[in-house]
């Protein structure tokens, strides 16, 4: 389906607001996360307060890459694709957290890993699956390596590769097993296979111009709060399980 298409049915969500607060009404076949949808996926744990800028020397280029500490108590962050290649690691596209919920390049599209049995659409993603994550506009895939390091922390480098290979894949870690699914507005977490590296970002790794106010995404050895991802905004398929 034609990126434009898909969201027009960004429409069809079913959304109640109430005059102090938004709260999402989510019908049972929609309840659980399913392949081939796209996605946004947001991270809530950040917490931080600014201090000085300090210019990181081996960054993000053109951009300078600054440390600070978060801009404002949490902050919904979302997985964010940028047209920035990384100018230091692997040079690959960049990934960052991005504070706003707007930006149509926040989509990632739920598939089978690579090497894995092929998923219909439609089918729910259960505890423990094995994913990809592709990047809605430009076909790139979230990707994870051991052998590059990210721009402002050190630890390992999350990027967009345009390519196809086992560094691709994704294991959904479920806090919360008693569905055995990946539920929608519930937190997981994603760990790389590769190198069991967990999807993370923290509130004092920030870049400056030309993404100033994005925040570092990166691979980490914990499995804490700054490692908690949650399936909000999307264009959602109906779970085949309650339609058969």
């Amino acid at each position: 389906m034609h990126y434009t298409a898909l969201l027009a049915l960004l429409a069809t969500l079913t959304v109640a607001v109430t005059a102090d607060q938004q709260s999402f009404v989510i019908e049972e076949e929609f309840a659980k996360v399913s392949y081939s949808s796209a996605v946004k996926l947001t991270h809530k744990q950040v917490n931080f307060t600014v201090l000085k800028p300090v210019v990181v020397e081996f960054c993000l280029l053109p951009m300078q890459a600054i440390t600070q500490r978060a801009i404002q108590p949490k902050l919904n962050l979302k997985l964010h694709f940028n047209s920035v290649n990384y100018g230091s690691g692997s040079g690959q596209q960049s990934v960052t957290g991005f504070p706003r919920g707007d930006d149509p390049s926040s989509y990632w599209t739920i598939h089978h890993g690579f090497g894995e049995t092929p998923r219909r659409r439609g089918d729910s993603v259960p505890c423990n699956a094995i994913i990809t994550l592709t990047h809605l506009n430009t076909d790139t895939r979230l990707h994870s390596h051991d052998n590059h390091a990210s721009p402002i922390s050190h630890k390992q480098e999350v990027s967009a590769y345009a390519g196809t290979d086992f560094g691709d894949n994704w294991q959904v870690v479920c806090p919360d097993k008693k569905s055995g699914f990946w539920l929608r507005e519930n937190p997981i977490r994603l760990q790389h296979i590769q190198t069991k590296k967990y999807l993370s970002s923290s509130g004092d790794r920030q870049f400056g111009r030309p993404i100033q106010g994005q925040l570092e995404i990166s691979g980490a050895n914990s499995a804490g709060a700054g490692e908690l991802w949650v399936a909000t905004e999307g264009i959602y398929y109906a779970s085949n399980e309650t339609k058969e």
